[in-house]
């Protein structure tokens, strides 16, 4: 496994906020029996949620460009929720998907699915770019309702299970990172990097995207090109935040599960900090 960033990395900047995060503002509370179970018995439940609004404020703070990311208060309060231990990375195996699944296949289903599709690609990139078959079919994976359904899900139990669902699935369970040429330019786990790119060439340039495997060897999903590598320590801060957000849920949550429930917030925070 790789070495995963330390916190002192994750919080450590003054920044600008995510400008792109609106979605962000509505309060979802946690879980108060995972806290209890995996956190501590320090707060009753009144305290727990009031604490959790508190959190909420401090975080909406720091994505506004109100407070900085080492905000103390922010620390504070994700001490007492207990969801500031280290990062960690998933230790499951990656699974191997039966066929191919062409970015086309995700874009259709948004396209069918989501009928105002071209203005929420902003929770992709951040601003009004194009809506590229990438960048569309990306949103597949986008929590879009308010019990955080996202159309792949739609798209998934309406499907016979047949192979062609089944290998979406995989590419759902396979975490995106960011990418140079196929090598992973922040801490993967190394059983999700791809390996054997002489064979399968990966895509060339500098990308967001999900690498998956399939009985050939890799293959690659939804990869969503930048202009330029982006300032590390600003994605990381980001995915640290909503690795902290998710945690409010799961403490047990690693790296990857946040990529996978919230992909956006990552492919976003690789544009906005690429400039």
């Amino acid at each position: 496994m790789r070495r995963p960033p330390e916190r002192e990395v994750l919080l450590d900047v003054l920044a600008d906020g995510d400008p792109a995060s609106g979605d962000e503002a509505l309060f979802e509370p946690g879980s108060y029996l995972n806290y209890q179970r995996y956190g501590g018995a320090e707060l009753d439940a009144p305290a727990y949620l009031a604490a959790e609004v508190a959190f909420h404020g401090r975080a909406l703070a720091v994505l506004q460009g109100d407070a900085p990311w080492a905000d103390p208060e922010l620390i504070r309060l994700a001490a007492i929720l207990k969801i500031d231990h280290p990062p960690h990375h998933d230790v499951r195996p990656p699974r191997i998907a039966e066929v191919l699944v062409p970015d086309e296949v995700f874009s259709d289903i948004v396209e069918d699915l989501v009928p105002d599709y071209a203005v929420l690609t902003e929770r992709i990139t951040g601003d009004d770019r194009p809506a590229t078959v990438p960048v569309v079919g990306a949103l597949a994976f986008v929590p879009m309702t308010a019990d955080s359904r996202r159309p792949i899900d739609w798209w998934c139990e309406e499907e016979d299970d047949r192979a062609l669902v089944r290998a979406a699935r995989v590419v759902d369970a396979s975490p995106p990172g960011l990418f140079r040429d196929g090598v992973p330019l922040l801490p993967y786990p190394e059983r999700f990097v791809p390996t054997g790119l002489d064979q399968n060439p990966a895509p060339a340039g500098v990308y967001v995207g999900r690498p998956y495997l399939i009985a050939s060897g890799w293959a690659w999903s939804t990869c969503v090109r930048l202009p330029r590598v982006p300032t590390l320590a600003a994605v990381s801060r980001r995915l640290g935040l909503e690795l902290w957000q998710h945690r409010r849920t799961e403490r047990r949550a690693s790296v990857e599960d946040c990529l996978r429930a919230r992909p956006e917030v990552f492919y976003r925070a690789c544009f906005e900090a690429s400039g």
